[in-house]
């Protein structure tokens, strides 16, 4: 299968699931070869890659706690130029992962202002994701817990730092380093 404008993966500790996200706005030109914007898993020991949610506007942003949800954001609100529209999806789904597939997709949250570019997952299930007032930080039932202002729109953060404790972010201009009290997830 060829597939172009290859946009996120997100790995498994032990290697064995990858989920790549397909967006045929971004890249370089090229013929699309794919029937739309498709999250795809590829499974490094048989090299089988296939499609695992299709529908999506516009897929952006993975993660997982534990492998049995997948978080995909869909950004509509910024394609196809970089202005943002919120009348267009800016949310984040939640899907259930049953032996390897996507199932039961239900929406998790609406990020406002702004939209989910980046996000991921700390260890007690919470879910942390850029906006346009800085993060903000979900329940793994999707109540907002709170947000950490920034002077700047969030595009992506990570957890990273000696024990993992420690938001990196990636704003309009700026990186910043915010220490925190609760760890990211491994998954």
């Amino acid at each position: 299968m060829a597939v172009h404008s290859l946009y996120a993966i997100l790995t498994r500790i032990n290697g064995t699931y990858r989920v790549g996200l397909i967006q045929s706005h971004e890249g370089y030109g090229g013929t699309q070869e794919q029937s739309g914007q498709e999250v795809y898993r590829f499974d490094p020991e048989t090299g089988d890659i296939r499609v695992v949610i299709r529908g999506m506007v516009c897929p952006n942003g993975l993660a997982f706690p534990d492998e049995s949800v997948l978080y995909v954001g869909d950004t509509a609100g910024t394609h196809p130029t970089e202005t943002y529209w919120p009348e267009r999806h800016h949310h984040i789904l939640a899907h259930d992962l049953v032996d390897g597939q996507a199932t039961n997709a239900r929406l998790f949250v609406e990020v406002s202002p702004g939209f989910p570019d980046g996000f991921r997952v700390a260890v007690h299930g919470d879910v942390w994701t850029s906006s346009g007032s800085g993060v903000q930080v979900f329940a793994p039932d999707g109540t907002c817990l709170g947000e950490i202002n920034v002077p700047e729109a969030i595009g992506n953060l990570t957890f990273g730092g000696q024990d993992g404790s420690t938001l990196f972010t990636a704003a309009s201009t700026s990186l910043y380093r915010i220490e925190l009290n609760v760890r990211g997830a491994t998954a």
